[in-house]
């Protein structure tokens, strides 16, 4: 689901359901999207309000990088990008990790429980 803000037009509030399969699944989480002055020149700024836990996610941000921002084009479509943050968020990726502590849990093969327990407390359902 998306809805616009009536007064800024280049603010975004998405709701994304966990992906199937994934410590997610069941719940909902707001994401807010930033579009920048330049878009579609530049990549806008992806930001879960909802709190999760996930090793490429600390205090809200993704790592941009793994959503495509250095490949980003003026005709690529924001659909892609959720479509990737929906990946990320079934297959975390602890290369590039910016939740050091959600990456451990990973390497330990305990991230399953802890990111569902979170998101239990957490996430909108």
């Amino acid at each position: 689901m998306v809805a616009t803000l009536k007064e800024n037009l280049f603010h975004w509030e998405i709701i994304i359901e966990g992906p199937i399969g994934s410590p997610y699944e069941g719940f909902k989480f707001v994401v807010d999207v930033d579009f920048p002055e330049q878009f579609p020149f530049k990549f806008p700024q992806f930001k879960f309000r909802t709190p999760i836990y996930h090793p490429n996610i600390k205090e809200g941000l993704m790592c941009q990088e793994m959503l495509g921002e250095k490949e980003w084009l003026p005709n690529k479509k924001v659909k892609d990008i959720i479509e990737t943050m929906l990946g990320m968020l079934a297959h975390p990726d602890v290369n590039s990790a910016i939740n050091i502590e959600a990456a451990e849990h990973v390497k330990k093969g305990t991230f399953y429980d802890v990111a569902r327990e979170k998101a239990t407390k957490d996430a909108l359902k």
